[in-house]
């Protein structure tokens, strides 16, 4: 059966340079149906202004983590400049 998530330890699966990438990312996931979430390194929300700078950190449930890393590097093959797939 499904663990419990209240039992879940969250893990890191990938860090973004900005909040808007880690949002496309996050809902990517979502969609997916692997729940994410991000932390900012905005000092807790007392420097907002760190958030469009700082790094942002793609949070997924431990059980999720290799899912979600094959996710995003079939996502991030499909839309990065490197079209080719040598396997089609």
């Amino acid at each position: 059966g499904r663990q419990n998530v209240n039992d879940s330890k969250i893990v890191e699966v990938a860090r973004y340079p900005n909040r808007v990438h880690a949002e496309q990312v996050r809902g990517f996931l979502e969609s997916e149906g692997i729940p994410a979430m991000l932390r900012f390194d905005d000092a807790g929300g007392m420097r907002p202004e760190l958030a469009f700078v700082g790094r942002v950190t793609l949070m997924v449930f431990e059980e999720n983590l290799e899912e979600a890393r094959q996710l995003i590097k079939a996502a991030e093959t499909e839309t990065g400049p490197e079209t080719e797939d040598p396997s089609e």
